[in-house]
């Protein structure tokens, strides 16, 4: 085997040293791809927090105002018992296996109709019921419905004064 004379040598070094050259030129490049990413990554998880709280939170959280004299119970014991989601651009009331919640009758129990939620929470005999019924708003009827007819306003009493007269 012939020896490399000088001239290939000097090709071969040049050759090697670009090569090097152009390694660290990927590895920075590795290194600045891998930030961005972590970086795109952090946005992500606040952007779909964000969405979350705005599409699911937010909404049940004013239901549970609506619903419950304690709506952070409500709010609490719902996420135990259930999934809430988005399905089809819906909020839906799902089970832990993530299939929509139907009532006794088959119908899926919708979010928003208030009282076949309240029917269906409240339903049966079981700790989960026992619970919805201590915290649910079931009727909205407070007793101060009076229906008054042909009500007779008296006449203004007279001012009473206190003192002496003077005119």
């Amino acid at each position: 085997m012939a020896e490399p004379n000088e001239t290939e040598l000097d090709g071969l070094k040049r050759a090697v040293t670009d090569l090097l050259a152009k390694k660290a030129t990927h590895k920075q490049r590795i290194a600045d791809l891998e930030k961005a990413n972590a970086e795109l990554q952090t946005k992500f998880g606040e952007a779909t927090a964000s969405l979350r709280h705005l599409t699911v939170d937010a909404p049940l959280q004013e239901l549970a105002k609506r619903m419950s004299t304690a709506p952070e119970l409500f709010s609490e014991q719902l996420s135990k018992h259930f999934n809430i989601d988005l399905v089809e651009g819906k909020l839906t009331i799902l089970t832990k296996d993530d299939k929509p919640v139907t009532n006794k009758d088959g119908k899926p129990v919708s979010l928003f109709d208030e009282n076949g939620l309240t029917a269906f929470l409240t339903d049966g005999d079981d700790a989960r019921a026992k619970t919805f019924r201590a915290i649910t708003i079931a009727s909205r009827a407070s007793g101060g419905g009076q229906v008054v007819i042909n009500r007779q306003l008296a006449a203004p009493r007279p001012k009473v004064q206190i003192g002496p007269r003077y005119k």
